[in-house]
């Protein structure tokens, strides 16, 4: 058993030897301490395993991620993200090349995120990856909404809506996924 303890707001981590000879029977264990950060973006760019015996997980508190194909994601978490490769495959014969990330710490929905939702009529948070939105404004026939959703990946969604208007059911809504306010892909969707 091999560990390591990372203290980098950024970096590479990558199997030993990556992308020769994976060794069998040994497990690495990468401990990425947070700091003052509670998000990390990781970009596994490639990963190559003997997936019946081996394996990478990314642990964080109490979740366990599974990782066997290459993406990039965010994930929260507290004090610090464990990142273990066990590899059980039978013997040294088989040339499996590893894995091969990048990981970089960022702090969650920025205050100004925060602030945006303060200020709408309707802005809220909500923390689930599913559920209803229920809104409370029959008597609005427009108004500006910003709703956050935390899933659990790490990922956040914004919905926003501009001028729903009721009584004559021309709706107008704006999706947008983005993680900075100021940049974001907008879904215009009329009903």
């Amino acid at each position: 058993t091999y560990t390591w303890n990372i203290y980098e707001d950024n970096g590479i981590i990558h199997s030993k030897d990556y992308p020769k000879f994976l060794r069998t029977n040994v497990e690495y264990t990468w401990i990425i301490h947070m700091n003052s950060s509670n998000e990390i973006e990781i970009n596994l760019t490639d990963i190559n395993l003997d997936y019946d015996y081996d394996y990478l997980q990314i642990i964080t508190g109490d979740v366990i991620y599974s990782l066997n194909i290459p993406k990039s994601f965010r994930l929260q978490t507290i004090n610090e993200t464990k990142l273990i490769l066990r590899t059980k495959h039978s013997n040294d014969d088989y040339q499996y090349r590893g894995f091969n990330l990048t990981y970089q710490k960022l702090n969650k929905t920025s205050m100004d995120e925060n602030n945006q939702l303060k200020n709408l009529p309707c802005g809220k948070i909500y923390s689930s990856y599913n559920g209803t939105i229920e809104f409370q404004y029959e008597t609005l026939t427009s108004f500006d909404c910003l709703i956050l959703i935390e899933v659990d990946d790490g990922q956040n969604i914004f919905l926003r809506f501009d001028y729903l208007n009721w009584d004559t059911k021309e709706n107008y809504i704006d999706i947008g996924l983005f993680h900075d306010p100021n940049q974001y892909q907008i879904y215009h969707i009329s009903g």
